[in-house]
């Protein structure tokens, strides 16, 4: 039994990026070398979130570690917008870091729901809060984890 549960929920991303426009936000340039660190801290560690979600806005790249990690479709199948993919536990890191590495443009989201990652293939990550001290929390511990914050970027979406 795959711990990854993956469905089409048609308008998810739209509403999430609608959500995402009111919200405070921090950007990090996350290169190729990092995605695991950046897995890793933001979905792995100490306390890993209980679950998580990730919905797919676009991709370009066929998903060549996504697909097999989650054991679903062919490497070659790219996958439609407002896939949605829920992950238990400590799955999560293997996921976010998979998407990264095939390009996919997402966003994520703990269970928690305390805030939520956008990356696309630019290799830029941006974290969304309601809060400046959630944004400032995940924040600390990717400058900890060595990520580089993009000053007075702004995200438009």
């Amino acid at each position: 039994m795959t711990p990854y549960r993956i469905e089409l929920a048609p308008g998810t991303e739209q509403l999430l990026a609608a959500t995402a426009r009111e919200m405070v936000q921090a950007t990090f340039v996350v290169t190729p070398n990092q995605y695991s660190s950046f897995a890793a801290a933001i979905a792995g560690g100490d306390d890993p979130p209980s679950a998580s979600t990730l919905v797919v806005r676009d991709n370009v790249f066929q998903p060549r570690r996504t697909r097999p990690l989650l054991a679903k479709g062919s490497p070659e199948t790219l996958f439609p917008v407002d896939t949605t993919i829920a992950v238990d536990g400590p799955h999560a890191e293997a996921l976010l870091a998979a998407a990264l590495a095939d390009g996919i443009e997402f966003w994520f989201s703990p269970a928690a729901g305390t805030f939520l990652v956008y990356a696309d293939r630019d290799d830029y990550a941006t974290v969304f809060a309601m809060r400046e001290a959630a944004v400032a929390r995940v924040s600390e511990r990717l400058r900890l984890a060595g990520f580089t914050e993009v000053p007075s970027y702004r995200r438009k979406l």
